[in-house]
Parts: structure tokens; C-alpha cells; sequence
């Protein structure tokens, strides 16, 4: 029974840290594509990535991206919405559970967000 509750736990955050990806990259790309890729790398760990061609960011929005009420410029609130929670939360659930969540972009172009997370 406690595995299958770790389990259900583990399910949990994983799909809210996705649901939150997925909402970013629906709220910053206006047009183009977003994908969900999931990859099993080895028996010990899975990636899943969500990537998007929107609005991209640059090295000072990135760097402070995973702070709490944070967002990645004082107009992003006010066209997109938002607390700035969301991926503050979706590495720290990561994080927990043994993995990260980590960023890559290029301003203007695409974002890519991966959960590296230990299974079994």
C-alpha cells in the first residue's frame, strides 16, 4: 500500500509540473508549436520536455525564471497573467523527488523545459 501511495504522489507532481509547461508554452506562443516529448533514458531515469516556438527569453529573464513571484519582466504580468508560481513549484516537486527542471531558449525563437526525474 505504501508504494502505491508514493506512487499516486509521484503521478501528482508530475502531472501538475507538466500541466504547468504545457500552460506556459500555450500563453507565450501565439502561433507555431508546442510539443511533449517523454523519453525513457535508462532504467533509472525519465525526461519529459516541453517545447515551444514563442516568445523565447533572454539570459537575465532566465536567471531568475525558477524564483517564487517571479516572471520574467514587470509586462509579462500585466499581458499574460500569471503569480510567477508555477515553475518555482514545478522545480522544487523536482527537485523532491530526486530530478530538476531546467530551461534552455533562445530569445524571440523557442524555449525548451525538461523534468529530469529517477524512476523505480
Amino acid at each position: 500500500m505504501a508504494i502505491r501511495a508514493a506512487w499516486v504522489e509521484f503521478s501528482a507532481r508530475v502531472r501538475q509540473a507538466l500541466f504547468t509547461l504545457l500552460s506556459n508554452a500555450a500563453k507565450f506562443t501565439d502561433h507555431g508549436t508546442i510539443s511533449l516529448t517523454a523519453e525513457r533514458q535508462s532504467e533509472d531515469w525519465i525526461t519529459f520536455s516541453v517545447s515551444d516556438t514563442g516568445i523565447g527569453m533572454t539570459e537575465e529573464q532566465l536567471g531568475r525564471l525558477f524564483e517564487a513571484f517571479s516572471q520574467a519582466e514587470a509586462s509579462t504580468r500585466r499581458r499574460y497573467g500569471g503569480t510567477g508560481l508555477g515553475l518555482a513549484i514545478s522545480r522544487h516537486f523536482a527537485r523532491m523527488m530526486g530530478g530538476d527542471l531546467t530551461v534552455e531558449s533562445v530569445y524571440g525563437e523557442r524555449s525548451t523545459f525538461t523534468v529530469r526525474l529517477p524512476v523505480g
